[in-house]
């Protein structure tokens, strides 16, 4: 037995030595990214990462193994949706198990996304160590510039692209073997494309797709023909054995985001010149991540050589030409508009540009490393000198036009590209260590660039997530169960709190999102753009149309809570009308408050389907008028209030008759002052005109500064003052440019009293819906009359609405919302959320298995 076990270590400890290559592809990549955020103290969550992706991680962590069905449909979801197509974006990577096991979420996530970057260099490793052998040090070089590229430098926040930078050298290893006839795995490769990220997978398969049809050409094989059938049958059966997640999601995305159009044109987004900064290291900052350009960074050294593999000779010029056709067209794509929109499915990227350029960086690496097989002519060297010193003295003419570019990374980039000239000239193949020096420098160049392009953002506190979600989710997990009503509060971490802190809220920040809901939340006066909406412009009109029952705010009483444990209230919203709500439960740092007069999430009316007519930049009216039409009735509950004459210091108006005004000239400090004072009981709210934002205005009620960023340019409400009669308000606005237009300035005032008074007449006649699963809301109740059954929840044709087992017709109401109709009598009401477009897609993905099983290779 001693001696099995000691043969069993021996070969084990042979295998190891034989493949270290491998183990340091993964390894080198995973301590270099961790080793960064190590010295950060592992806090990595930033922009979308932070403010997105976690919370729908928790989600995900959360309800995968105990409910799963709230990955097909949740009420967290904005109003509530589908899941299906946020799931199939942002969460199918295999890599998310693992946060099934940590208690710990942002940790959980910081290790997925290593792990992922760490795995691109092992099966880049794999591919090129199969696909050149070359020594294991020049390979691993090459891994380990690929697995910490540019893209992966810069995207490392947007973990769900990454799966496909690990499947491309995968991808390409599959097609090599089919090529030659070798048994492939490309029925799966294309699978797991799709199902881990249909969108940048739709990329690597496209870039496959050009791949193969360079490589057929090149091929001396005479059965090209079968080669291509065998290409297509393989590429069509992966898709369709995806089927159950790319046809519901299809489906989803044309009826939300692709929806947007996007203007095809022959044009550049920019001078491709201008793409060559981005081999600078550390090329990369805010500004770059919003609207730059793509991030196509490798080392120097391999970029030389990628050049220099078109100047030699040794190879084919068949060869040179077919991946010279390749590469232009990868570059071309960076910038020309139509290739832009090619491989992004048609649209525009909003933010993050070419999601694709990992694929031109492993192009690159590719070709250095073939070139890297051969030697380098005397008049290459001096051409890629040539080239080396053009390139710097371009850097040296551009440096003022891009933030990302200073002193520090011109001499950096200076040195790197000495290094690359010594090691290409001198050193390649001309001394027994040559590898070595290239690997070596190629990781001290790759950590540089990393070091200053991560240097150049900044990074939440992952106590502050942890914070939040304790807190918050110590309050929905006390609220009570099966019920159905909304939650919402006064302040806010993400627009996709309600994943995190598990409550149904109405805010919601998707890349796949309802736009007939987010329509009807930006006429109420809610801050959105073609993705998000967030609880900030709601009154008490808009809490008791949309169900919110309860309201979460801080509790400022408890100031006795360890600083590290203290939840950050940045993001308040300015409603001070909530203390008509009373406080149900009190918290160590927060408060949950009741509101009494919100309406039932599905409730009875006698109103006809009729669309609402909207007012548009009118959004307290455009409550009150859908509040109407909810509940029946033609009160008022609005009333317009005058302003007074403002008071200016430093500020001129146009003209008499308007609100326009002008600063005096050689001034900065211009104010335009509304005082007046309050004679009732009620709740004001000022309406802001569209346009109105920090970037030309301040606006202080009474000594209280109001946040006023806004996303898409709406008009919005600001609640100034509740319930104090006699109360002198004061509200200034500062002037932060030479104009500004109050044209539109209005102040309404809310009678709450009024207001009240219907709701709960309206209410006391509401059945009780209780959720019994994510897809099933029940009630029993009985009517005397026909009925209009309404709700606001948001339509879909899979609800279905069964009335004593009997289905009755849905419709859509109020412009987004279902609704149906009853017949007088007892009801036993059951809805049913019937996801119809995930069924068929497991019966194409099911037909496609079993033609995989029959098909015979």
């Amino acid at each position: 037995m001693a001696l099995k076990k000691l043969i069993t270590l021996t070969r084990l400890k042979t295998n190891f030595l034989k493949n270290w290559g491998y183990w340091l592809s993964f390894l080198l990549p995973l301590l270099i990214f961790l080793t960064y955020f190590l010295t950060k103290g592992f806090d990595f969550l930033t922009v979308d990462l932070g403010q997105q992706y976690i919370d729908f991680l928790a989600h995900f962590k959360r309800y995968l193994f105990s409910d799963p069905g709230k990955l097909i449909y949740s009420f967290s979801n904005g109003l509530g949706g589908s899941m299906i197509a946020t799931v199939a974006y942002y969460l199918t990577s295999p890599f998310n198990l693992l946060l099934i096991f940590s208690p710990n979420l942002p940790i959980a996530v910081l290790v997925v996304i290593s792990l992922k970057i760490a795995t691109a260099g092992l099966s880049s490793f794999y591919y090129w160590r199969h696909k050149f052998n070359l020594s294991q040090i020049a390979t691993l070089a090459a891994a380990a510039s690929y697995s910490l590229c540019g893209f992966a430098v810069a995207n490392y926040l947007n973990l769900m692209w990454l799966d496909s930078v690990i499947l491309l050298p995968i991808l390409l290893k599959q097609l090599d073997n089919l090529l030659t006839k070798k048994s492939d795995k490309l029925i799966l490769i294309t699978f797991l494309a799709w199902f881990t990220n249909f969108y940048t997978g739709y990329m690597i398969l496209l870039f496959g797709c050009l791949y193969f049809i360079k490589e057929l050409c090149l091929s001396s094989n005479t059965a090209k023909i079968e080669l291509i059938k065998k290409y297509l049958w393989k590429s069509i059966l992966g898709s369709f054995l995806a089927s159950f997640i790319l046809w519901p999601t299809f489906l989803e995305l044309l009826a939300g985001k692709a929806s947007t159009g996007a203007k095809w044109s022959l044009n550049f987004q920019f001078p491709l010149s201008q793409e060559l900064s981005k081999l600078l290291p550390g090329a990369y900052n805010y500004s770059e991540m919003e609207a730059g350009m793509p991030n196509i960074f490798i080392s120097s050294s391999l970029f030389l050589l990628a050049i220099a593999y078109f100047l030699n000779k040794n190879i084919l010029w068949k060869k040179r030409l077919a991946d010279g056709l390749l590469s232009l067209i990868m570059i071309l794509s960076l910038s020309f508009t139509p290739l832009v929109l090619v491989w992004h499915m048609g649209q525009f990227p909003i933010w993050y540009p070419g999601r694709f350029s990992f694929i031109l960086s492993f192009l690159l690496i590719d070709l250095a490393l073939t070139c890297l097989k051969n030697s380098i002519s005397l008049l290459n060297k001096f051409v890629l000198v040539g080239l080396a010193a053009g390139l710097e003295a371009y850097w040296l003419c551009i440096h003022n036009s891009f933030s990302f570019i200073n002193e520090q990374t011109l001499i950096l980039a200076g040195l790197f590209l000495a290094l690359s000239l010594l090691y290409i000239c001198f050193i390649h193949q001309n001394i027994r260590f040559d590898t070595s020096f290239l690997a070596i420098s190629v990781l001290i160049e790759i950590s540089a660039n990393l070091i200053l392009s991560l240097n150049n953002i900044t990074y939440q506190n992952n106590r502050d997530y942890e914070n939040f979600s304790n807190n918050m989710v110590q309050i929905s997990s006390q609220l009570p169960k099966n019920s159905f009503f909304r939650v919402e509060k006064n302040f806010y971490r993400s627009d996709n709190d309600p994943f995190t802190a598990n409550y149904y809220g109405i805010s919601i920040f998707n890349s796949v999102s309802d736009q007939k809901t987010l329509t009807l939340l930006s006429q109420l006066g809610y801050l959105h753009n073609s993705n998000s909406v967030t609880n900030n412009g709601g009154s008490p009109i808009s809490d008791a149309i949309l169900g919110i029952k309860y309201y979460i705010e801080p509790n400022y009483a408890h100031d006795q809570i360890k600083a590290n444990q203290q939840m950050r209230f940045d993001n308040l919203n300015n409603r001070v009308d909530l203390i008509n709500y009373p406080v149900e439960k009190e918290y160590p740092q927060l408060l949950l408050l009741k509101n009494n007069f919100a309406l039932p999430l599905i409730f009875l009316d006698n109103n006809d389907f009729k669309k609402v007519h909207f007012i548009s930049d009118n959004p307290l009216y455009n409550q009150q008028l859908l509040l109407q039409k909810m509940i029946g009735t033609s009160a008022d509950f609005i009333d317009y209030s005058y302003l007074p004459k403002p008071k200016t210091q430093n500020a001129l108006a146009v003209n008499t008759s308007s609100l326009e005004f002008q600063k005096s000239p050689k001034v900065n400090n211009a104010k335009i002052i509304f005082e007046l004072t309050i004679k009732d009981y009620n709740d004001y709210y000022l309406q802001l005109p569209m346009g109105i934002s920090p970037k030309n205005a301040n606006l202080i009620i009474n000594g209280r500064s109001i946040n006023l960023d806004i996303r898409d340019d709406q008009s919005r409400l600001i609640n100034i003052i509740n319930h104090k009669k006699g109360e002198k308000v004061s509200i200034v606005f500062e002037m932060l440019n030479n104009e500004l237009n109050l044209n539109e300035l209005k102040l309404w005032k809310i009678d709450t009293n009024k207001l009240a008074k219907s709701l709960i007449k309206f209410n006391q006649k509401q059945p009780s819906f209780k959720q019994t699963s994510a897809f099933t809301l029940k009630a029993n109740f009985k009517t005397t009359t026909e009925k209009t059954l309404a709700s606001t929840v948001p339509y879909s044709k899979n609800w279905l609405i069964f009335d004593n087992g009997k289905l009755i017709s849905s419709k859509l109401i109020f412009n987004a919302f279902l609704g149906g109709k009853l017949d007088k009598g007892q009801h036993q009401l059951l809805l049913v959320y019937l996801p119809i477009n995930l069924i068929i897609g497991l019966f194409l993905s099911l037909i496609s298995l079993l033609l995989i099983k029959l098909h015979k290779d």
